[in-house]
């Protein structure tokens, strides 16, 4: 879902360097961020990026800026040939439609030069940055016609791990795809639980071999209230105060294969499970 300012789930850690910027590749591959020495996203914005793809012929190119100890954000989004009603920052995962974070300007009204907002709140930019270093945060361009989007791009920093169940299929044929994407660095993660189902309760993130019944680290998911088919978790699994930071963390079940999803009807029968493993 598009609108809405959404759940924030963990505020995550804001880095462990003192006045470090966004570290990632320097590699430009889809969906990858190439961040310059001073630690600015140049990015351009595609349709092929968009969930489904817009099948537009605009672009658009980002130049946007962000400070992992200050918390300051800024940077430009500049349109070509795309009609925009609003230029967002977005949080998601790559592949699935999120929700608003933060809502680009367009000082002069010609809907071509969209920029950050000067002042951001500090819940903003710890929201921003902790969504930033989870792989979490994308920026969309869009209208009436293509409300999710006409073009998009992923902020993913190069040393983000994915994560995914692939599409799976419910005892009731409903179907559903996990995501978990997570950096080694700053610890943070985030998890989203995609489902067709609107009709489930509950859904966990379990590390044990997917067929016991019995589970260990068990830890469970946070539903959407505006979106009762996904299901998320955010947090850092280096902070002693999050629900994933005992050992073995998270990176090491997941490198291990032993984390896997699964979601519950109101009767508590597991409509879903399936191994969360590396693409």
């Amino acid at each position: 879902d598009t609108g809405g300012t959404g759940d924030t789930g963990g505020t995550g850690d804001t880095g462990p360097t003192p006045d470090e910027t966004v570290t990632g590749s320097n590699t430009n591959t889809p969906g990858q961020g190439f961040l310059t020495d001073d630690g600015v996203f140049q990015e351009q914005l595609l349709p092929a990026n968009t969930v489904p793809g817009s099948m537009s012929s605009g672009i658009g190119d980002a130049d946007l800026s962000f400070n992992r100890t200050t918390g300051e954000a800024s940077g430009t989004v500049t349109l070509t040939g795309v009609d925009a009603d609003r230029v967002d920052l977005m949080v998601g995962p790559p592949g699935t439609n999120g929700f608003v974070a933060v809502a680009l300007e367009n000082p002069s009204g010609d809907g071509t030069t969209w920029v950050l907002p000067e002042n951001l709140s500090s819940g903003q930019a710890m929201f921003i940055l902790q969504n930033l270093n989870s792989g979490n945060l994308y920026v969309a361009a869009s209208n009436a016609a293509f409300p999710n989007g006409e073009v998009r791009r992923q902020l993913l920093p190069g040393e983000v791990m994915q994560f995914t169940t692939g599409s799976v299929t419910g005892t009731n044929g409903a179907t559903a795809e996990g995501i978990v994407l997570v950096n080694p660095i700053t610890g943070d993660y985030s998890i989203t639980w995609n489902t067709s189902d609107a009709t489930l309760v509950s859904a966990n993130l379990n590390d044990n071999v997917i067929s016991g019944t019995t589970t260990s680290n068990y830890v469970p998911l946070i539903q959407r209230t505006s979106n009762p088919m996904r299901f998320f978790l955010d947090g850092n699994y280096l902070d002693a105060n999050d629900p994933l930071f005992p050992d073995p963390n998270l990176l090491t079940r997941l490198n291990n294969d032993t984390v896997f999803l699964d979601a519950h009807a109101p009767d508590d029968t597991r409509v879903f499970q399936s191994l969360v493993s590396g693409n």
